[in-house]
């Protein structure tokens, strides 16, 4: 149990045990939820299943959210009671909320619970209950806490000397809180990067602070705070900033659901031959270096995956947001509606719509939770925005397609949609169109149509067979009209074989006319589609990560042909099915970070050694991919290689490692091998 004042240091701490890889390995199951202040415990277990459900990148069994609280009691405890789950609820602020949270855990001693609230009689009843421990977050000793200044505000572990002293009288008006030095040496950056000999601002910041501090006035310091970091903003940091007040608070912001929503209205600006999505990350990189934004996880290969609106600028961020009528967000009856609206959160309910007039300059719409009675609302709304960019109804209730032509982001993941209608292609404006874990699994004629589309993403996981099944991604089938769009850079999941026969290469031939492709997902391929697959990735010079998937576990992906000009930009690398042997042109690929043979089969020698000379290689990951005995990692191969993952190798006896291979290596880890 963690106890903690009014700082986000216990996140922090309990992040880094959550997100170990040791804590991942032991517990399957892991589910991280913010306990709002009003909510039923049947509500708890529904947005229990689904937050586990997501971080197993799994869509929940059909039809969980619409049976009776007993029903999904039962379910829960079916598919749990075996595993080892780890629970993180987050801001319990009553003990009437941990009797809730108490009747819908299961009943398994192998898990585990952590609570983080601002109530001590909440952490000492749950641990009288259950036998825990209570783990209260002191304050920072004067060591860390100057380390923490430090680092936030110089980048480094150093202080110019000249600056010690002031930075030193800075440091003791913030109490060892690492918000307030977190905070405080987000400015102290920013007057670094301006100039790091002007020890006058710093005197002169340090005043201001000091009466702020010492007027017992925290939110007026900080205001103050923010407000120097934001005018020195450039204007369009300012917009992406102020545009983050669309997420609910302590949100986990997607890094691409953000990147996309920015380009879809239009703060992002081309720059020379840069992609708009890189020019969007480097906006977002901006931020979390200027401290305005906390990295919350990255993703598996180093980049980050998720961030959060430092709690310390939320409210501000909202503050200034609404100042300026960037952002309207509806909740509920008390909702203040500005007179023209430009971007709106639905956060809780969307009642009593003032005029269509506030909604002519509509230009986003997000909505965040299963709400009932949406439909009728949104159209309203919707008829009366002509002009709309983006629209992002993630995990809502919506089961048909909008016609908003002007339309430039359109995400339906996690919605009840099965079925794409022919007006989709009407949205000739579309850029990114997000259906992940939807029932969607063909494409119609009209696609081709959408000639700006540079992201296509209609893909699901399959709970039911479990994330070690062959057939745990369901992709979708195309028309060969996809060869038409030529502006697409993400394209995930296609399937290869199509409708059976020789017509299904088509599809497969197609792929090689997506020449701007950055990323590709194929599965359903057939044995005799290969060499037509490794003639299109010939032609795909640009992609970044390439993924191939058999039709069957037991049907060779052929990709053994000769590529006269390998993506050499390639740095992810995912083949899922029987080898004869690790295609040739592998070995040619020096950007390769990332590398993953599963149900490989191989029985080659040793399929090690045309990988070892992979200049750039990081990671590598077998998993059933060698029926062989013997693996050797040679003197002077993989001098990049930080991680290894062997599973299931259940031939292998010996593993040779030669003095000097593998100099870098930071894990190996070995699971289901008689080594």
């Amino acid at each position: 149990m963690g106890l903690k004042p009014n700082s986000n240091s216990k996140s922090t701490l309990i992040r880094e045990v959550y997100d170990d890889a040791t804590v991942k390995k032991h517990f399957y199951f892991r589910a991280w939820l913010n306990v709002c202040e009003q909510f039923n415990p049947d509500e708890l277990l529904k947005n229990m299943f689904e937050n586990l459900c997501s971080g197993m990148r799994a869509k929940a069994p059909k039809g969980v959210e619409t049976m009776k609280s007993s029903g999904r009691k039962r379910k829960f405890d079916g598919v749990f009671h075996r595993n080892k789950c780890v629970f993180v609820f987050e801001n319990v602020g009553n003990t009437g909320a941990w009797e809730a949270i108490k009747s819908v855990l299961p009943n398994n001693s192998d898990s585990r619970v952590i609570l983080t609230t601002c109530s001590r009689d909440v952490a000492t009843t749950c641990c009288v209950e259950t036998e825990g421990e209570v783990y209260p977050m002191k304050p920072l000793s004067q060591e860390s806490s100057w380390m923490l200044l430090c680092k936030k505000a110089f980048r480094a572990s150093n202080c110019p000397e000249h600056l010690e002293e002031i930075s030193q009288r800075i440091l003791k008006r913030c109490g060892g809180l690492p918000l307030a030095i977190g905070a405080i040496g987000a400015i102290g950056g920013l007057l670094a990067t301006k100039n790091q000999s002007r020890i006058d601002e710093w005197e002169l910041f340090n005043r201001c602070l000091g009466v702020e501090l010492e007027g017992n006035d925290k939110l007026q310091c900080l205001r103050k705070i923010f407000s120097y970091s934001y005018y020195g903003l450039p204007h369009h940091l300012q917009r992406c900033l102020l545009y983050l007040s669309i997420f609910p608070e302590d949100h986990l912001i997607e890094r691409m659901r953000l990147l996309r929503l920015w380009i879809a209205v239009g703060i992002v600006q081309g720059r020379g031959e840069m992609t708009l999505e890189e020019v969007a990350g480097g906006y977002l990189d901006d931020l979390i270096n200027r401290n305005l934004l906390q990295v919350a996880e990255k993703s598996e290969y180093g980049r980050v995956g998720t961030c959060q609106v430092h709690s310390i600028w939320g409210e501000l961020i909202i503050s200034k947001s609404r100042e300026d009528e960037m952002v309207t967000v509806a909740r509920g009856k008390d909702t203040i509606w500005p007179k023209k609206v430009r971007h709106l959160a639905v956060h809780n309910s969307l009642e009593r719509l003032p005029e269509s007039k506030y909604f002519i300059r509509l230009r986003s719409l997000v909505i965040f939770g299963r709400m009932s009675s949406l439909h009728q609302p949104v159209k309203s709304l919707l008829s009366s925005s002509k002009l709309i960019n983006a629209l992002d109804f993630r995990g809502a209730p919506w089961e048909s397609i909008p016609e908003e032509r002007h339309l430039r982001y359109l995400s339906l993941r996690e919605s009840k949609l099965e079925e794409l209608p022919k007006s989709i292609g009407k949205l000739q404006n579309l850029e990114s169109l997000d259906l992940k874990g939807t029932y969607v699994t063909q494409l119609p004629l009209e696609i081709a149509r959408l000639h700006k589309l540079r992201h296509l993403l209609i893909y699901r996981y399959d709970i039911g067979v479990g994330y070690i099944s062959f057939e745990y991604v369901r992709g979708f089938k195309a028309p060969p009209t996809i060869g038409g769009l030529h502006c697409l850079q993400k394209l995930s999941y296609i399937e290869g074989d199509q409708i059976g026969g020789g017509a299904s290469d088509i599809i497969v031939k197609k792929l090689g006319e997506l020449t701007r492709l950055e990323k590709l997902n194929i599965v359903r391929v057939r044995r005799g589609q290969g060499m037509t697959l490794c003639s299109s990735i010939n032609k795909l010079t640009n992609l970044r990560s390439l993924g191939i998937t058999s039709i069957e576990q037991d049907e060779i992906l052929d990709l053994n042909y000769p590529l006269s000009s390998a993506p050499q930009y390639l740095q992810r690398l995912y083949l899922a099915g029987p080898l004869e042997h690790v295609p040739q042109w592998v070995g040619s690929l020096k950007s390769l970070v990332r590398l993953v043979l599963r149900w490989s089969q191989l029985e080659e020698d040793d399929p090690l050694q045309s990988l070892q000379g992979l200049p750039c290689l990081e990671e590598l990951r077998l998993i059933q991919a060698y029926e062989g005995e013997r693996l050797c990692f040679k003197a002077v191969g993989f001098q990049k290689l930080k991680i290894v993952w062997l599973t299931t190798l259940e031939g292998l006896r010996w593993l040779v490692l030669e003095q000097g291979a593998m100099p870098l290596l930071e894990e190996m880890y070995y699971q289901n091998c008689k080594l």
